[in-house]
This record gives C-alpha cells, sequence and structure tokens, in this order.
C-alpha cells in the first residue's frame, strides 16, 4: 500500500489526502495477449469475460482514460477528501474515485479495451479553469497536487491526455487537432484489435470516456459518430464553437456531469489558455443540432447511492440523477443526458459503481439506428480487484517517441 499525504487549503473547503490500493482478490476476467505493430507506440490490453467463447460474437467497449492514469492504475486511486456530501446535508469526509466498468465485464459479457491516449503532456492535464473563474484556486492546487502525487511515483512524469478539444486536454496537441488527431488512433485501434478477435461484434462497438476522455468522447460524436453504435462522456464538453461539430452522420450518446464538478464545471469556462468550452447543457445543444433531434423530454430521474449512514441524519443516502432525452433525431438516435446532484469530478465508490454500471448497461442497450431503452434500478456491484495473473490480451506497438 502507497499512502501519499498532502497539506493545503482548497478553496470550497477541500483537504485532500491521497491513497494507492492494492489488493490480491481474484480478478473476474481473463486476459491474453498479441502481437501487433501501430504507428504509435501504446500497449493494448484487451479484457475478456472469465466465461469467454472464441465462436460467440461480444460487443466491445472502449474506455478512454481520465487524468493520467492508464486503467490498471485508475482501478487502484482513490482519494480521501473532506466535501460537500452528494445531495446535501453539507461537508463530510469521503473516499472518492472512478470506478464501475470492468466489474461488469462478466455479467454483461462484452469485450473491453481501455485505451491509453498515444500522446503525453507535461502541462497540467486538469488545469482547465481560468485565473478569473471561481474555482480557479481549487482547480490549479487539486491538479498540482494530482502531478506531484504521480511525479513522486514516477521521476519522469509526463501525462497521457487525450486531445479531446480545443480547450482540453492535451494542450500541445490541441494547437492543431487536424495534424494530432486521437480518432485516428482510436479507430486504428479499434481495427487491430479486430483482426485479432474476429468475435468482435462490428455492429456493437461503443466508447465511454471520463474527463480527458470525456472529451475525447465528445469529439467523437462530432467528428466520427458512425463508427460507434454508441458513445459515453463522463464530466466531458465538446467544443465551444459548434461550427466544429458538424458530422454527417449521428450516433446514439450519453452525457453525464455532476452538478458539483470543481474541476469541469458544468456551467463551462475558460481553460488556462483562455480557450472556452461549453456547458454541459450547450454541448447538448449543439449536439442536438448536429442530429437534427426534434423533440426534449424532460422530468425523469432515477436515484444513486451514496457511502452516507443512516446515522447521519443530515446527508443525503442516496443522490437524485435528472434525466433529459433528445429524440426524433436523425437515423433515429437517441441523445440522453444524466445530471447528478451535487457530486464532484470524482464519486464515492458506492455511487461510481452504481453510475457506471447503469452506464455499461445503457450503452450495450444501444443499436445502430435504434431506439434508446430505459433501464430498471442496477442492483449492488461490489468493487473488482486485480491479481498478478496473466490473463490480459496484449497487443505491443512499437518504441516511444520522447515528447519534445
Amino acid at each position: 500500500m502507497i499512502i501519499v499525504n498532502t497539506r493545503f487549503l482548497v478553496a470550497y473547503a477541500l483537504s485532500i489526502c491521497a491513497a494507492v490500493v492494492t489488493t490480491n482478490a481474484a480478478e473476474l476476467f481473463t486476459r491474453s495477449t498479441l502481437d501487433v505493430e501501430l504507428p504509435i507506440s501504446t500497449t493494448l490490453e484487451v479484457l475478456k469475460p472469465s466465461s469467454f467463447n472464441a465462436s460467440q460474437k461480444y460487443p466491445l467497449i472502449v474506455y478512454l482514460h481520465g487524468f493520467c492514469l492508464a486503467d490498471e492504475a485508475q482501478q487502484k486511486y482513490s482519494f480521501t477528501a473532506s466535501r460537500e456530501s452528494p445531495g446535501g446535508g453539507g461537508m463530510r469526509q469521503q473516499t472518492l474515485t472512478q470506478i464501475g466498468i470492468r466489474e461488469r465485464i462478466n455479467e454483461e459479457k462484452f469485450l473491453y479495451l481501455p485505451l491509453d491516449a498515444p500522446h503525453k503532456t507535461r502541462s497540467c492535464a486538469l488545469c482547465n479553469i481560468a485565473a478569473e473563474n471561481d474555482n480557479y484556486l481549487a482547480d490549479r492546487l487539486t491538479s498540482n497536487w494530482i502531478n506531484s502525487t504521480m511525479s513522486r511515483i514516477g521521476p519522469e512524469f509526463q501525462c497521457a491526455a487525450w486531445a479531446g478539444s480545443d480547450a482540453c486536454c492535451n494542450r500541445e496537441q490541441a494547437k492543431d487537432l487536424k495534424a494530432n488527431n486521437d480518432i485516428e488512433y482510436i479507430i486504428e485501434a479499434i481495427e487491430k484489435v479486430k483482426e485479432n478477435f474476429p468475435n468482435v461484434d462490428s455492429s456493437r462497438i461503443y466508447v465511454f470516456g471520463i474527463a480527458t476522455g470525456g472529451f475525447m468522447a465528445s469529439r467523437i460524436a462530432c467528428e466520427a459518430p458512425a463508427f460507434f453504435t454508441a458513445i459515453a462522456s463522463f464530466a466531458g464538453a465538446t467544443f465551444h464553437d459548434e461550427s466544429k461539430c458538424k458530422p454527417k452522420e449521428a450516433t446514439n450518446f450519453l452525457g453525464i456531469h455532476g452538478t458539483g464538478d470543481t474541476v469541469v464545471p458544468i456551467e463551462g469556462g475558460k481553460n488556462i489558455d483562455g480557450v472556452l468550452f461549453p456547458s454541459f447543457e450547450k454541448s447538448f445543444d449543439i449536439l442536438s443540432k448536429a442530429y437534427a433531434c426534434k423533440k426534449k423530454n424532460t422530468g425523469k430521474k432515477f436515484t444513486l447511492s451514496t457511502e452516507a449512514t443512516a446515522t447521519q441524519r443530515r446527508m443525503a443516502t442516496t443522490v437524485d440523477v435528472d434525466v433529459t432525452n433528445y429524440d426524433s433525431c436523425n437515423e433515429g438516435v437517441t441523445l440522453e443526458q444524466w445530471r447528478i446532484d451535487g457530486t464532484d469530478h470524482f464519486l464515492e465508490e458506492k455511487t461510481s459503481l452504481e453510475l457506471f454500471s447503469r452506464t455499461v448497461s445503457w450503452l450495450l442497450k444501444q443499436k445502430k439506428k435504434g431506439d434508446s431503452m430505459m433501464m430498471d434500478d442496477a442492483g449492488a456491484i461490489e468493487k473488482q480487484s486485480g491479481s498478478d495473473d496473466d490473463v490480459i490480451h496484449k497487443i505491443e506497438f512499437g518504441t516511444v517517441n520522447p515528447l519534445k
């Protein structure tokens, strides 16, 4: 176990310490290794359900990571913060994380491709807020703390971050998105997986991005939606300039954002270079126009659990999620947004497990040129833990080009 403590005050009374935790429980999936070549150096890991049958077709979910951490490390990462309780009730100490996709591999029976961003940055990938914004100090201190934490783990620290828009999150690559088209890389990686797994169901390829990966997923919805059956974006945004979102086709899209997010505010803002990114609502306005959606439905809700206990009388044990659907869109697709009351950029474990389980189920229920299907409440989900067993299917690429 590695424990990292920090001492600083963050706006909105955030005081943070971190823990990177490993456990020895058995994995819920099997792994294997592929040797292929791609023009950019990285390693692909394809996770399969333990009941994998080579003669059966499987959907593929591509996961685009958030800040810096590859998927394997993301599963082991959490930190503790004193922050506003989701759903109201005041401040309380909470352990926060972003997990819940791997836990569904066996139950939902899909192939899982956690894809690392092909480029790295030495800039602060989470510094998306300009100095005049109210939560600039909170964002900058949180980002600097995360980067310093990672620097101690790896002294030659560089952060893998997606070039998901002109505002986020690989600042070097975002200066020329045409020359640094991460979408081409994502699609090429998927094609390599399909070459090695003929049982990938090409009609059921999905992408789910978190934070920097959420911006990347939103970019895909603007530039290459037809390749994917459905796209989900958590804590991301599209381009502020809607002229940059002119797709020729459409796909099913789910956007998720916490109303208390201090890293990527739901109201939108500016990055550290002064480049605008839109609010959650404006992102959907842009996409709904791009997909020619004609109808907006509001009023639906569901709830997620929090870690609050019955003895904490003022604390909410559940948090509301407001659902908005946009339909009558091109090609019969549906846009859907989930607005989570009071949650931040990171979530309590119980909330995260339920939310991402629902997200996986939502993705897998979508079909090309089909309608969305609402779900029943998800059941209880346990966190999966890694082991040292060699059960990942790996795809090795060439050498890394040093960042200049």
